[in-house]
């Protein structure tokens, strides 16, 4: 008798991550802190969290809102609030610069005394490390280039992917440091191809 494979959906945040990530937000608690790449600030985003009770973490594009406009100068640390006809938001906008470009970020943790700016930055740079990570999967190793096509072999994909993703790191950060994520997974090379 043939074994029934389980069914497998393709993920959504596959095909539409901010689909994907305000359908996420419905399981967080009040309080909780979700962390945007740019590209989230958005209406529709404030509004989710305003309903939700949870707090967020933008980086702001050039594009954004238009009670940003003004935020590339002045103050480095400014409340901007944000009203419409179906909800009002007190956004921080913080403004800092790395190399000469400057970059903003805008929060909904407004207590200066609770999230010093520093704080706040230095939080969404932990978030870039993160990231970097994900790059690294799917680049690098070629994480959505599944060779599996039922959903046991694709997590299995995932796994190893992740374990190679592990000892990198590991191997980064005894000694390694000058070597690049690239070299140190062509070392170790991938278990599943």
């Amino acid at each position: 008798m043939a074994k029934k494979e389980e069914s497998f959906e393709y993920p959504l945040y596959l095909s539409d991550e901010r689909k994907a990530a305000l359908q996420l937000m419905q399981r967080l608690r009040p309080n909780d802190l979700v962390i945007y790449d740019r590209g989230y600030m958005s209406e529709r985003f404030l509004r989710q969290h305003v309903k939700n009770r949870v707090h967020g973490l933008f980086r702001i594009q050039k594009n954004s809102l238009l009670e940003f406009k003004d935020c590339r100068t002045g103050s480095k640390d400014r409340i901007v609030n944000i009203k419409r006809r179906d909800f009002e938001i007190s956004i921080r906008v913080i403004r800092y610069q790395i190399a000469g470009r400057i970059y903003l970020q805008a929060t909904t943790l407004t207590n200066k005394e609770l999230y010093p700016r520093r704080q706040i930055i230095e939080m969404y740079h932990r978030r870039w490390q993160i990231e970097e990570g994900y790059k690294f999967l799917k680049r690098g190793l070629k994480l959505l280039d599944f060779k599996s096509r039922n959903s046991c072999g694709i997590k299995q994909e995932i796994l190893i992917s992740l374990i190679i993703l592990f000892l990198a790191r590991i191997l980064e950060f005894t000694g390694r440091r000058n070597e690049t994520l690239g070299r140190i997974t062509k070392k170790i090379g991938r278990a599943h191809v």
